[in-house]
């Protein structure tokens, strides 16, 4: 799961907007249910870890935004889930 997540990440640093940043997020979801190998709670939670812990040194403002959005989406979907992770 760390290389898709690296993936995804690299993804979400990259995209040009909101819309963009929201349909990463799901389609990297939508591929996990695809493998069979999908656990929502642990793949939420790990992303919320992988996004907090980057460095922001040397990234453009849209991608430390975009991770910021981000965490902010996947700690939506944790609190939709009703799993606390902290």
């Amino acid at each position: 799961m760390e290389a898709f997540s690296q993936e995804v990440i690299g993804n979400i640093k990259n995209a040009n907007n909101e819309e963009e940043l929201i349909w990463i997020i799901s389609n990297s979801m939508s591929q996990l249910r695809k493998k069979g190998t999908f656990n929502e709670p642990r793949y939420i939670m790990h992303m919320i870890i992988s996004l907090r812990a980057m460095t922001t040194n040397g990234l453009s403002v849209n991608s430390i935004n975009n991770i910021r959005l981000a965490m902010a989406m996947f700690r939506q979907l944790q609190k939709d889930s009703r799993e606390p992770i902290f």
